[in-house]
């Protein structure tokens, strides 16, 4: 594939992870059940950060917070997977970037950090 197929297929699914983030947030409305009908913390779930500071508690252990092991793993195969594909505050960031500011020309320095940080 392309750079520009990859770059259709990355923001059609930052587009998607945004319309499923902001829906299970309508969704969150506690109202006098004892259970809510969504997974609404879905995107909690993947986060290591959640789980490592699970871990480190002396709570008991969230098996649905293994989860975001794979998205460890996919974002030492791939780079920044969660940040470019799935999570919606970088959408959100990119789509105020586009919105808000002039596009400038690339003086390659963006380029290097990239490598730098694969």
């Amino acid at each position: 594939m392309n750079s520009r197929a990859w770059l259709t297929l990355r923001r059609l699914s930052q587009i998607i992870f945004l319309a499923l983030f902001l829906f299970l947030f309508l969704k969150a409305e506690f109202v006098d059940q004892g259970t809510l009908a969504w997974p609404v913390d879905l995107f909690f779930r993947f986060d290591p950060l959640a789980l490592a500071s699970n871990l480190l508690s002396f709570g008991p252990l969230v098996a649905k917070l293994f989860w975001s092991l794979i998205f460890v793993a996919l974002t030492f195969i791939l780079g920044r997977f969660f940040c470019g594909w799935v999570c919606p505050m970088g959408t959100t960031l990119d789509g105020a970037r586009r919105l808000l500011f002039a596009p400038r020309p690339d003086r390659g320095v963006a380029a290097r950090w990239r490598r730098v940080s694969t």
